[in-house]
């Protein structure tokens, strides 16, 4: 009897021992997760930082394009305002060329004529009482 207790305690210990290396088994695949997320996290955190830092560079080359953006507006305004100037001045040119200057030599003839006749109307009238 004395050596089936000492069976039965070599097979508690055994198992005890056994128990004990899946114990620590299991606390070092738990120490090895702790571990893989603690460099995770630290990865995480370092590529956020970067992250970071390029949406603060794109978000200042945003506003430059912005500023270039609102230049390059005004500039087609202005530059839309002297080509309807341009264009005003190439129809005037326009018409004026289709003027023949005889045709603008009799018309100042007539201007003239109508002119010297209505200030001998305007001197005779008081003349006749009007």
């Amino acid at each position: 009897e004395l050596h089936r207790d000492r069976v039965k305690e070599r097979q508690r210990t055994e198992a005890a021992s056994e128990e004990l290396a899946q114990v620590r088994r299991r606390a070092h695949i738990m120490e090895e997760h702790y571990r893989q997320q603690e460099e995770d996290a630290s990865k995480l955190a370092q590529e956020n930082r970067l992250l970071l830092e390029r949406l603060q560079q794109m978000s200042m080359t945003s506003d430059e394009h912005k500023l270039e953006l609102e230049k390059a507006q005004d500039q087609n305004v202005e530059l839309q305002t002297q080509v309807q100037m341009l264009q005003a001045r190439a129809d005037l040119a326009a018409a004026l060329r289709s003027l023949r200057v005889e045709d603008l030599q009799g018309l100042s003839k007539t201007n003239s004529e109508l002119s010297s006749a209505l200030m001998a109307i305007t001197h005779a009238l008081p003349k006749i009482g009007v």
